[in-house]
């Protein structure tokens, strides 16, 4: 079975490695700005847009493409990637003290089968104070991470709680990318 990751993410990358050997890296060419209504649900919109991801890399190139899109939700409100300093403290600071959602939809797409999934966890940070923020974004510089943070960096800074898949805060859901996998192999046997 011959995987393409439709992401150039190193996080994704590094964890879909820990769950297969080969695999190509092809990210997909597609507008990933978040733009969602109130009306539509945040598992179906990371859902969508995964599935995007995979299916472009999919038609462009065939084999079966992994597609994966993680968000940051407070309340309904997408806290996506900052493009500067200002962005990100305002987002931190709106996080500080709060718990929030991490939703990733991931899509799994082949020439006999389109697979679908998600996965959820929900993080609370600790009050934080001004210079501790200021501080992380100057040290990190997370503008290339939905919600202005990077799990994998903070954790052992902040006192941060989390519940659910630490892999899906990171950016793909290992234990869901496997039985998915395992499913399609399943599915490709029985040719």
């Amino acid at each position: 079975m011959k995987l393409i990751l439709a992401s150039a993410s190193p996080r994704r990358v590094e964890i879909l490695k820990s769950i297969i050997d080969n695999f190509e890296v092809i990210p997909a060419d597609i507008d990933e700005e978040p733009k969602i209504n109130k009306d539509i649900n945040p598992i179906d919109f990371c859902v969508s847009l995964a599935l995007k991801k995979a299916r472009a890399v999919f038609d462009k190139f065939g084999n079966i493409a992994l597609g994966a899109d993680t968000l940051v939700f407070l309340g309904q409100e997408i806290l996506g990637k900052p493009q500067t300093k200002e962005q990100a403290f305002k987002t931190l600071k709106r996080l500080s003290g709060k718990t929030h959602l991490v939703i990733t939809g991931v899509a799994l797409v082949s020439e006999l089968k389109t697979i679908t999934d998600y996965d959820q966890s929900y993080v609370t940070f600790p009050d934080l104070d001004e210079r501790d923020i200021l501080d992380y974004i100057e040290k990190y510089k997370p503008y290339d991470k939905a919600g202005s943070y990077g799990i994998q960096e903070i954790k052992d800074i902040w006192d941060i709680k989390y519940a659910g898949s630490y892999t899906n805060i990171l950016g793909l859901p290992a234990k869901k990318v496997k039985q998915m996998l395992n499913l399609l192999e399943g599915i490709l046997c029985q040719r």
